[in-house]
């Protein structure tokens, strides 16, 4: 087994800590709206008061303390008592930055136990690196700390079995504390979790054969942490509000529905209040529709957030199960090109970025670059020539992972040759990439969701073309074998 390059990673790390670390201190955290709410809820945590033994439901908004989940808002507040108000935000960000170096870290080991070229596991390690993650390792929400946790509780497992290593109590520990840590960050793991179950049953399993107690065992080590703080944050909220629940979401339910009726699907079809205050109040289909139909059914109704969010889950279900072919085309529309973008498409990752911050583009929108190649602009021709360069690219690596995996994964396993291994931690990769971005188109995507997978479509991707670079390179020079 081949050894992985220790001190092109260290320089690769150590130039994106640097500029992470410049950008911070040139700049500060970067915000967006939801940086308010784990703020305020961090500042509620350290005033102490009623929070930990009391929730109130009225007609307004969902209290902060029922919408997210205690994790980031506890990790806010002990940067901000540890190094004071403003200084907690930057340590915050310190954080982020270092959990995501790791995970980075454990990308380019994988990349290489797969790969087996060091210039192709940097290159797969920067397009992650250098994705969306690095702007929001700087801003204070959970997607960072989520996002590289999700990643470690892949790598460590695929790296065992990459590697032959026998499930160890250590890092079976730190997988499970990653677990509960993901799920004390964002709630959406316990609806999402189970893209990672087949690497997590195969590392667990691979070394036991016959020995299925024991199996059973280090899954139950695994699992009943999560199902025993579940258990408990359901008990305390219960205790709280005489309400069971883990968080409270609304909002996002009726959004799919309303981008639906947008594009002419009857799906405020219903005799619910949501219903007509849809009927009533939609015009653009915007987002701020949405939440003027929040609140006239809360003014109208008098229903609190609990059964809001109850009222807005079994619309969003009766919607797919009266209008299926509706919900489906909202989910096939809310994927962006920005995601086929992060596969090594720089620019627009960049430019997805700066938009974020800035609202602005770095570069002329498509109309006005090619008006200036019509006219003969040097400049909008070569920005048009290498932008569709790199959409090619990107659109074609994107290609070769969705149909490439799956195709090399039943080739080899009906053939059980030697890269069984690695085709099926490809496989695995492959399925944790679709099953977790799926679900979210169908529901609410942003593009801010998806580093939690995307080093393994970027492994994929990379893998299947020079799998298929060597085959043609095989067939046009039969007397060499390729290595």
């Amino acid at each position: 087994m081949r050894a992985w390059n220790s001190r092109s990673l260290v320089v690769f790390l150590s130039a994106v800590a640097l500029a992470k670390l410049a950008l911070l201190v040139l700049h500060g955290p970067f915000t967006e709206s939801d940086a308010e709410g784990y703020s305020s809820y961090a500042d509620l945590i350290l005033s102490g008061g009623g929070w930990l033994d009391s929730i109130v439901f009225d007609q307004g908004a969902t209290p902060i303390t029922a919408l997210r989940p205690i994790g980031f808002p506890a990790l806010w507040a002990l940067m901000r008592l540890i190094f004071g108000h403003q200084g907690g935000d930057y340590g915050v960000i310190v954080v982020q930055i270092a959990l995501s170096l790791f995970a980075t870290a454990l990308v380019y080991r994988v990349a290489f136990r797969l790969l087996g070229v060091t210039w192709m596991a940097l290159l797969v390690t920067a397009g992650y690196g250098l994705s969306i993650q690095f702007l929001y390792d700087l801003m204070l929400l959970t997607d960072s700390v989520f996002n590289s946790t999700l990643v470690i509780i892949f790598a460590l497992p695929a790296l065992a079995v990459l590697e032959a290593k026998p499930v160890r109590l250590r890092t079976l520990a730190v997988v499970s504390a990653c677990i509960l840590l993901a799920q004390s960050w964002r709630a959406v793991l316990m609806y999402l979790g189970y893209s990672f179950a087949p690497i997590l049953i195969w590392w667990l399993g691979r070394d036991l054969r016959a020995r299925w107690p024991k199996m059973i065992g280090r899954l139950c080590a695994m699992v009943l942490p999560i199902v025993i703080f579940l258990g408990a944050t359901v008990a305390w909220n219960e205790m709280r509000s005489g309400y069971p629940f883990v968080v409270i979401g609304t909002t996002v339910p009726i959004q799919g529905m309303v981008k639906a009726a947008g594009r002419g699907r009857a799906v405020f079809d219903g005799d619910t209040p949501i219903d007509h205050a849809a009927h009533a109040i939609l015009r653009q289909y915007s987002y701020p529709e949405v939440l003027e139909i929040e609140d006239a059914v809360r003014r109208d109704t008098g229903f609190n957030a609990v059964e809001m969010a109850r009222l807005e889950s079994a619309l969003y279900f009766r919607s797919w199960a009266h209008h299926p072919l509706a919900m489906l085309e909202v989910g096939l529309n809310n994927f962006s090109p920005h995601i086929v973008g992060q596969f090594f498409d720089f620019e627009d990752g960049l430019d997805t970025s700066v938009s974020i911050v800035t609202t602005q583009h770095i570069l002329p929108p498509f109309r006005a670059l090619k008006a200036g190649m019509l006219k003969g602009d040097a400049v909008a021709i070569v920005t048009l020539a290498a932008t569709g360069i790199l959409r090619v690219v990107s659109w074609l690596l994107f290609t070769l992972f969705a149909l490439g995996v799956p195709i090399l994964w039943l080739r080899d396993a009906i053939k059980k040759k030697e890269r069984t291994i690695e085709i099926s931690v490809l496989a695995a990769g492959w399925f944790a990439f679709m099953a977790y971005l799926a679900p979210l188109l169908l529901l609410h995507f942003a593009i801010r969701f998806l580093p939690a997978v995307l080093p393994w479509g970027l492994i994929g991707a990379v893998f299947v073309a020079r799998d298929l670079w060597l085959r043609m390179h095989k067939r046009t020079n039969p007397t060499r074998m390729a290595t």
